[in-house]
């Protein structure tokens, strides 16, 4: 019995940034007990507030700043979990998932909830760039308490992102709809808190998105 084997474009090993990758996620979806929330969002307070400004904020610096803003009251949401021990995080330092031709990055927004949408969107952009460029230090990658993953710039409706540990919630955001609305999935590590609490947080951003947003410096 002849078997079938495709022609081979060219074998890449894993390795570097991929390998770390690899390994972390391997170990995130072995060891993690993960459970998923999702909810749906009326951005559309966050698009007519971008409009109306000179400089306009990215998406993604609303967002980041509304997690921030949330995560405040939601300690357990915003921890890091190693040895048997939840380090409950006194800023909010929001990792950015940022796409680029040698892998996925994560580059750290540090204290976020004391920075303005200016600011953020400066540095989310000023970290991808160098993350494109192979330019990112060590500082710039580390200490981070919480992930935001947005897929919605290539239509996707909704996805579930995996846990980048030792943090313990990563938050997946879809395309914002006709509708002006978006669903936000938290996967959320069910050893250091529950459904209940990782609702209140999902609605306590959703408040931020919908109600505060146009009031953020």
């Amino acid at each position: 019995m002849s078997v079938r084997v495709p022609k081979v474009r060219e074998k890449v090993p894993l390795e570097g940034i991929r390998r770390t990758i690899s390994e972390r996620l391997s170990y995130s979806h072995r060891e993690i007990p993960a459970a998923y929330l999702t909810i749906d969002v009326d951005m559309s307070s966050v698009l007519s507030d971008r409009e109306r400004r000179q400089e306009k904020p990215s998406i993604n610096a609303y967002i980041v700043k509304a997690c921030a803003n949330a995560l405040m009251n939601h300690p357990y949401v915003n921890s890091t979990f190693e040895d048997e021990v939840i380090s409950l995080a006194a800023e909010a330092n929001v990792c950015v998932a940022v796409d680029t031709p040698k892998g996925l990055y994560a580059p750290v927004i540090g204290q976020a909830e004391t920075k303005n949408l200016s600011q953020i969107t400066k540095e989310i952009n000023d970290l991808a760039q160098k993350a494109r460029e192979g330019q990112l230090e060590l500082y710039d990658m580390t200490g981070g308490t919480f992930t935001v993953s947005n897929l919605g710039s290539f239509g996707i409706e909704y996805f579930v992102p995996i846990i980048n540990p030792p943090q313990t919630a990563i938050l997946g955001i879809g395309r914002i709809r006709e509708n002006g609305h978006a669903y936000l999935t938290l996967s959320m590590d069910h050893r250091v808190f529950d459904g209940a609490e990782g609702a209140r947080f999902l609605a306590d951003l959703k408040k931020e998105l919908e109600e505060k947003a146009p009031s953020y410096p």
